[in-house]
């Protein structure tokens, strides 16, 4: 009888090792997902980043000098707030920007931006 209870027992252990190995390969394998899914993704946000075509909003009104341009899909404050008018704003492309010498504005969600187009360009 005790041959059978220390048998039981280390089929439970051999069965609750095993499980925790399978848990720890699950993790291992969506860590390792993520961070291949996040190259890809990063990778493709420069591509489109880098093709200048993303569509942009430059300030054309009176006003201090303008140096950064905006994003147009997803605009900071500075474009969309109370008392602004996207009227105010040229539209064009980052590449005609930056030839212009402007800079992004950091406030823009420039990640959702490019990450749809490059969804759009796949």
């Amino acid at each position: 009888m005790a041959e059978v209870t220390e048998r039981i027992l280390e089929l439970e252990r051999r069965r609750s090792v095993a499980h925790m190995k399978f848990v720890q390969l699950l993790d291992e394998g969506r860590a390792q997902l993520l961070r291949e899914v996040d190259a890809i993704e990063e990778e493709l946000r420069q591509l489109v980043s880098l093709s200048g075509q993303l569509p942009v909003l430059i300030r054309w009104t009176p006003g201090p000098e303008v140096t950064v341009y905006h994003s147009e899909k997803h605009p900071c404050r500075r474009v969309s707030g109370r008392g602004r008018h996207r009227t105010s704003f040229q539209r064009t492309t980052e590449q005609q920007a930056l030839n212009r010498g402007l800079t992004r504005c950091t406030a823009c969600n420039w990640a959702t931006h490019e990450r749809e187009a490059a969804e759009a360009h796949a």
